[in-house]
């Protein structure tokens, strides 16, 4: 298992989430999705389960990926998520 912490630097809309879902969608990584202070993982294909996380500005999500292809999707998927959030 690979883990990564994320801090959200806009405040998140449904276009973000959307596209946070789409990215995640392209890996073949099991992607799971989890906050501070929130004692449970949802899964990061879905779109219900991230509205679920209430994630705001200025918060730090935690990232798990789980896989074959896990140590390139990780590596992949940091710089995807930094380049999404430059784009909002």
């Amino acid at each position: 298992m690979k883990q990564f912490d994320i801090k959200i630097s806009v405040e998140p809309n449904g276009r973000l989430m959307s596209d946070m879902v789409g990215l995640f969608n392209k890996y073949n990584s099991k992607i799971l999705v989890t906050k501070d202070g929130i004692n449970r993982n949802v899964d990061g294909k879905s779109l219900c389960g991230l509205y679920s996380l209430d994630i705001h500005s200025f918060e730090k999500i935690h990232i798990s990926l789980l896989g074959s292809f896990e140590n390139n999707d990780c590596i992949d998927l940091q710089d995807q998520l930094k380049f999404l959030m430059l784009k909002y």
